[in-house]
């Protein structure tokens, strides 16, 4: 029953993510934990993978779906079926048969990919040997596009680089752009910048080449640094109130039941707003489905903290403080700051802010269900004396 609810919850958030439905193979799903898991060059896995741990490395052949978070996630064999999966860093040599969902600081593609590729991260290398044979779409800081994509390319980066082929239109929002002489792009190519491109002569772009201008950042700029204040008196004010080490535990717990917190969190967003309309279909209902609504996007709203200060409490880990609540407040703050960041890089923000309601909201659940009435132990009445 507990891997139906998975394969439920797994395919909510993908349809999320991705927004296009998809079917995962009925297969028997395996919760793989441990620091390092190899599955070697002959061995043969018929089933979903679910893992979170330090490194996953395939060198065999996975009949099945790949869903992990680790910190180094290398596929050189077979995956025959689909890839999502969060890490510090990933590299593809081998082949994956459908398509990859990718949340990462660094990616590097030399292998084949059957469908789409979706992938935030800070830089992404698509070598030469790389083959992605439908769309690719990307937010980062970097890019390196030297493979082959058969499809459309979109995406948002400081600075990108093309010099492979594209089978589609090309379209980016982007600081720099860069087209060598051995690009070829099938299609057009609309970029929204305020520097023009290099294209270099020799590169072959066969429809119209079309640059559009940056919208004003003023007011966007205001409104994001006023929200980071906001959320920040809000947050401080929170780890008050619960004091350092419930909030420890609250960010924690992301880490500690990554996929319990993942879960939740994409049953949370979807189900409550859609359970509180059907209570307020009924007359009676209509006060109860209101104040679910209202806490929905109050949740919504706190879901930055738990994940803002697990991000804290990582940065800061060899950080000593004679005061645990300091040491607390400060990561809260370094945290939402880096959130803060991220909301200005086009494409990954919306990455980012969907996973850190995703998990957010799953901390705070997993986080309340543990908590526990304290047991009361009712002293026997001493023996009567006669």
């Amino acid at each position: 029953m507990a891997r139906h609810i998975w394969r439920v919850l797994v395919v909510i958030l993908l349809v999320m993510l991705v927004s296009t439905p998809f079917a995962i193979p009925v297969l028997a799903a395996g919760l793989v934990n441990g620091s390092a898991i190899t599955i070697s060059k002959d061995e043969v896995v018929d089933e979903v993978i679910y893992f979170a741990g330090q490194s996953l490395i395939i060198d065999g052949t996975v009949n099945g779906d790949i869903f992990g978070v680790a910190q180094d996630i290398i596929i050189n064999g077979t995956v025959n079926g689909g890839v999502t999966i969060a890490a510090r860093d990933v590299t593809i040599t081998g082949t994956i048969t459908n398509g990859a969902r990718i949340a990462a600081q660094t990616v590097t593609v030399s292998g084949k990919i059957g469908r789409d590729l979706f992938a935030g991260v800070s830089d992404i290398t698509i070598t030469p040997g790389g083959n992605i044979k439908r769309d690719l779409f990307f937010g980062s800081q970097q890019a390196i596009i030297a493979g082959n994509i058969g499809g459309k390319v979109k995406g948002g980066s400081e600075g990108a680089t093309i010099s492979g082929k594209i089978g589609g239109d090309v379209e980016l929002w982007i600081t720099r752009l860069d087209v060598t002489n051995t690009a070829s792009i099938n299609g057009k190519l609309t970029y929204t910048s305020n520097n023009p491109a290099i294209i270099e002569s020799g590169s072959k772009i066969n429809g119209v080449i079309t640059r559009l201008p940056e919208p004003p950042k003023g007011s966007d700029v205001g409104s994001k640094i006023l929200g980071f204040f906001m959320i920040a008196v809000t947050g401080i004010i929170a780890v008050l109130l619960l004091g350092s080490s419930r909030s420890a535990a609250m960010a924690d717990s992301i880490r500690s039941k990554t996929w319990l917190s993942l879960g939740w969190g994409a049953l949370l967003l979807v189900a409550t707003p859609i359970v509180a309309v059907i209570v307020m279909i009924t007359v009676i209902g209509v006060p109860l489905g209101f104040i679910a609504l209202v806490l929905y996007l109050i949740a919504l709203y706190l879901s930055q903290i738990p994940v803002a200060l697990l991000i804290g409490r990582l940065i800061l880990k060899g950080y000593v403080s004679n005061q645990a609540i300091i040491r607390t407040i400060v990561a809260l703050v370094l945290g939402l700051f880096l959130l803060l960041l991220i909301g200005f890089i086009p494409f990954l923000n919306v990455l980012a802010g969907l996973l850190t309601v995703l998990f957010g909201l799953g901390a705070m659940a997993v986080w309340l269900h543990s908590l526990k009435r304290p047991t009361v132990v009712v002293a026997p009445f001493p023996p009567t004396q006669t």
